[in-house]
């Protein structure tokens, strides 16, 4: 190789070892503009990447030594290329093929290992994609669902002798000491229980609250919501409907809506609550459905989301309350999260809490679970 062949080969080999892999290879042969030679020389650099290969050229009346290679135009070689193949050429033939297998093994890991991260990488691209369109897709059914169940809550409400019905009810004076008694003998008391059979055709349970936060239609035996007030959280969520907005909520035994009467279940329930306006567009009442989810349709719209053996998808809400049913209520029910009994629900029962081990290897936690924080999953969700 001549001295100038060598200085060019040396200056596109140290800018060549600076790009990265993908753009090495196109920098190279922009460079060489179709110098074969050149580009040998640079591959061969490449190819032994080591301070040794960068070599001075020897001049012009210097004399190759007995480890030298000498190129065919007389140049000394000096190139670690030329000294490794001078010492391979050295070896017996058995020798060369065991460093020529060893070579081979190590190119091949090498070659896979970087198939295997590139293709785990693109496998959990491609996983990651279909998830996030299942996720989408069942946010977009549960939205669908809630704004349904909404409106028909708002439909009802605005039917001729519903309305009718409230306007009655609402001519008992609900501060009386025997209110209570007053409503529940009160005829527009049937008439609103028909006039809800009707519409939702079947027999849902509802409150009917007046201006002041006063019950004064109660669906439950007894009627025992009768003349009650809401509580500070009845009354919070009462703001928002008398403001003209229909809500979905959540009805828990432990934090209820009205004071001083006993909870609808022993379960937290989904409820709706709906404006009703008179004639003139005044909103006098708010209307409460309870139970929304009676019949399932929330856990059969994400029912049908599995991935895998241990995969489910189920909605949450703030706290971390579970509102569609686990598919594996008797892994929960194993480990003591729900009753061991055949008709153990999981919705509105399990909360999405990290109690710091495995419980299904027996741990156990050293605080109540609704003191455990919310799993890392529910956390982010929750954030938004």
């Amino acid at each position: 190789m001549n001295s100038d062949l060598h200085a060019r080969a040396k200056s596109v080999f140290l800018r060549a070892v600076d790009l990265p892999a993908s753009e090495r290879e196109p920098f190279i042969e922009r460079e060489c503009g179709g110098d074969a030679a050149l580009h040998a020389e640079i591959a061969s650099l490449l190819a032994h990447h080591h301070a040794e290969t960068l070599i001075a050229a020897p001049s012009a009346t210097s004399r190759p030594n007995a480890d030298e290679t000498v190129s065919p135009d007389g140049g000394a070689g000096s190139s670690l290329v030329g000294r490794a193949v001078s010492a391979v050429g050295r070896l017996r033939p058995h020798g060369q093929l065991a460093l020529g297998a060893v070579v081979a093994m190590l190119l091949l890991a090498v070659v896979g290992g970087w198939v295997h991260r590139n293709t785990e990488a693109t496998l959990r691209h491609i996983l990651g994609e279909k998830l996030r369109g299942m996720l989408d897709a069942d946010v977009a059914a549960v939205e669908l669902w809630i704004e349904s169940k909404k409106a028909s809550v708002r439909e009802w409400s605005a039917d001729r002798t519903l309305r009718d019905a409230v306007e009655e009810l609402l001519r008992t004076d609900a501060t009386r000491s025997d209110a209570a008694r007053r409503l529940r003998a009160a005829p527009p008391q049937a008439t609103l229980r028909a006039a809800l059979d009707g519409l939702a055709q079947a027999e849902p349970a509802y409150l009917l609250w007046d201006r002041t936060q006063t019950v004064i239609a109660d669906s439950s035996p007894d009627a025992p919501a009768l003349a009650g007030i809401a509580t500070p959280l009845g009354a919070k969520l009462l703001s928002y409907v008398y403001h003209g907005e229909t809500i979905l909520c959540i009805e828990r035994p432990a934090e209820p809506l009205v004071r001083a009467a006993s909870p609808p279940a022993d379960d937290p329930l989904l409820t709706i609550i709906s404006p009703i306006e008179s004639d003139d567009d005044r909103i006098v009442a708010a209307l409460m459905i309870r139970d929304i989810d009676r019949d399932g349709e929330l856990e059969r719209i994400l029912g049908h989301v599995y991935t895998g053996e241990t995969g489910e998808c189920y909605a949450f809400d703030r706290e971390g309350l579970m509102l569609s049913e686990s598919r594996f209520n008797d892994v929960l029910a194993r480990i003591g999260l729900i009753p061991a009994s055949a008709n153990a629900r999981s919705a509105t029962v399990v909360s999405l809490r990290d109690p710091g081990g495995d419980l299904t290897a027996g741990y156990r936690p050293k605080r109540p679970l609704a003191a455990c924080p919310l799993t890392n999953m529910a956390a982010h969700a929750v954030a938004g």
